[in-house]
């Protein structure tokens, strides 16, 4: 994918549910040791916040907006929130099976939105190995069980309040978490930010465009667009993994 990216003639940019950290260990510095040079914009944490990448012999980043999830909700909503999702863990039917161990925090606050991760997210490395052994038991057993989607239809219903009065909106996030972010301030923020520096056209790559993926608000997006004289300048192009991007690259003729 680096070489890809390194040999691509259309811009490109990136948008991320995870925040600055988790990305930067997983995309941004492997891509700068790859070789890669040039510029992008990095909306991260679901698109609420952009950061600009510049790769040359140094990877500099400037976080150039963040939008902040808790001062949105108030210090009320915030609290019930939190509670809320505690709460839901402590329920009988969502107790995930023993042989399914917890490590680390279930409730991340990435400033611009909230990660909801019932298996916890380890901070230690340490840990990592066992938990990448729990993170593929419990993508089994959510396959198996509809585990998240359960989970989603509860949370849809007793964060009806915040879901009404602040716009919150749950979606799934990756193989095992929820996104909990504001309309928005998801992946469309970067729709829209991109369009209003002038871009005329914006191609989507996402491989959760489905209902309840944390990429659904860019189908929202199209759905939703009232302009009839003038088309819809973004749009969706669902992919399974890098190889389907690298392909559509090479398709449309984009890499040098």
């Amino acid at each position: 994918m680096a070489e890809a990216l390194k040999r691509l003639v259309v811009p490109f940019h990136l948008a991320a549910g995870s925040d600055l950290p988790l990305v930067s260990g997983q995309f941004l510095e492997p891509l700068h040791k790859f070789g890669f040079e040039g510029e992008f914009d990095a909306f991260l944490s679901n698109g609420a916040a952009r950061y600009r990448c510049t790769y040359s012999s140094e990877l500099v980043l400037e976080k150039l907006s963040e939008f902040n999830f808790r001062r949105h909700l108030g210090e009320d909503g915030y609290r019930f929130l939190v509670e809320s999702l505690k709460a839901t863990l402590e329920r009988k039917e969502f107790q995930l099976p023993n042989s399914i161990q917890v490590i680390g925090s279930q409730i991340v606050d990435r400033g611009p939105m909230i990660n909801f991760c019932p298996i916890g997210r380890p901070q230690q490395e340490a840990l990592k190995t066992d938990a990448r052994r729990l993170r593929q038991q419990f993508v089994k057993h959510d396959q198996e069980n509809q585990y998240r989607q359960i989970i989603l239809l509860y949370l849809q219903k007793i964060l009806s309040g915040l879901i009404g009065e602040k716009d919150l909106r749950i979606m799934l996030g990756g193989q095992t978490s929820f996104d909990i972010v504001i309309k928005g301030k998801d992946k469309t923020n970067a729709v829209h930010e991109l369009l209003d520096s002038g871009v005329k056209k914006v191609m989507f790559f996402g491989d959760a465009l489905f209902e309840g993926g944390n990429d659904y608000p860019i189908i929202q997006y199209i759905n939703e667009w009232q302009e009839p004289d003038r088309p819809c300048p973004l749009e969706a192009v669902p992919v399974e993994g890098w190889r389907d991007t690298i392909q559509i690259f090479t398709d449309n003729n984009w890499l040098s």
